[in-house]
């Protein structure tokens, strides 16, 4: 297999013609008809304070990326099959953050849109305020992809601290010839160091070579759920997503 390994900042130029509308209709485009209908699990890094850790039988150590729903390790390769845009927005864990809800638990979610004309969606929750104020909702750049080491399908999502990564990971996509499971990517992670001086990992991203072994098998899986992409959501516990400090965003 061509052995090639590139920062995601490194692009072959854009394709044009048939491969850059079946790239538009796997959802690297515009979507706005988007509809929740199943949830599929998610690629969650595991952090330091993780729950899963918890488990004294946990299969899964600190910087691994597990299965959401299983908790077990999922592998670091994986191929892009579909892209969507989400957004959530929790309840804070603590009474003192901005739009802390008291009669609602800490953590839950309060509301879900699958896009921007999601009667869900809440314009005034979604955007930065007039000084610079955080949104209240968190945006997600999900990927539906396949992980061939754990023969798994399931989303790889960016938010906060990590959403200039998924940013950069769909143009990336969109600027390799081909369509996006032509080539396969690296998740690895980089230690930070937050407000309050506690250390926590940051998903990062890496081309990582031509999908060769799994293109047959992806391009299946993509002509399956070419349709659903617009319909499909991560998998996503009652609180703020503990891949990423609550503190950056």
């Amino acid at each position: 297999m061509e052995e090639e390994t590139k920062y995601l900042a490194t692009t072959q130029g854009m394709e044009v013609g048939n491969v850059k509308e079946a790239k538009d209709d796997l959802g690297f485009g515009v979507t706005d008809d988007n509809k929740e209908l199943m949830i599929v699990p998610r690629a969650m890094l595991v952090q330091g304070g993780s729950p899963a850790l918890k488990d004294p039988n946990a299969a899964c150590k600190f910087g691994d990326y597990i299965n959401s729903i299983t908790k077990m390790p999922v592998g670091e390769t994986f191929i892009p099959i579909a892209f969507s845009t989400n957004w959530i927005r929790f309840n804070p864990k603590t009474a003192t953050a901005p739009g802390f809800m008291p009669d609602l638990e800490p953590g839950v979610i309060i509301w879900r849109a699958m896009s921007k004309n999601d009667p869900a969606y809440i314009e005034a929750e979604s955007l930065f305020g007039p000084n610079g104020e955080k949104p209240l909702a968190v945006q997600f750049l999900n990927f539906l992809s396949y992980f061939p080491d754990s023969d798994q399908m399931m989303m790889v999502s960016f938010s906060k601290g990590s959403f200039k990564t998924g940013k950069e990971l769909f143009n990336t996509v969109r600027a390799q010839p081909g369509l996006p499971y032509a080539y396969q990517y690296k998740l690895g992670h980089v230690t930070k160091t937050g407000p309050s001086g506690d250390d926590y990992l940051m998903m990062t991203v890496t081309l990582n070579g031509k999908n060769v072994d799994n293109y047959d098998k992806v391009n299946g899986m993509a002509k399956e759920f070419a349709a659903k992409i617009d319909r499909i959501v991560p998998h996503e516990e009652e609180e703020v997503d503990d891949s990423f400090n609550p503190e950056d965003m």
